[in-house]
């Protein structure tokens, strides 16, 4: 891929998968856990960490990963609209899809995250 701009959105797309999924604990220190049974639970069959690893794993790939990455993405963004070429069209209109793409794919797990625990989410919540 010839495209610094389309690289490094790629590459921010992806990062910003690996906290959608949930994380589990492998190999022999499991911390006394065994793997959930429960076959409806998003955990079956994983030893799920526990909810402050979780926040802390997530904040290691938002810090160390996700908002770099922004930054150079949407600085470089900026760039290629502040000197618009006709050529960088496809370039700018690939990133832009990207990042919406990113933004449908997180919300869509919030709300699922949300009604797992029971909340109501929608134009209709009280």
């Amino acid at each position: 891929m010839q495209s610094p701009l389309l690289r490094k959105t790629l590459r921010l797309w992806v990062a910003a998968r690996l906290i959608e999924k949930p994380w589990g604990i492998c190999g022999e220190e499991t911390l006394g856990l065994s793997p959930v049974q429960k076959k409806d639970s998003p955990f079956f069959g994983i030893i799920p960490i526990t909810p402050v690893m979780d926040t802390q794993l997530d904040q290691i790939v938002i810090q160390s990963i996700l908002l770099p990455l922004q930054r150079e993405v949407l600085q470089m963004l900026q760039a290629k609209f502040e000197k618009f070429r006709r050529k960088d069209w496809f370039e700018i209109f690939t990133t832009i899809c990207l990042l919406l793409n990113t933004i449908e794919i997180a919300t869509g797990h919030d709300h699922e995250f949300a009604t797992s625990y029971g909340h109501v989410v929608g134009f209709d919540s009280p």
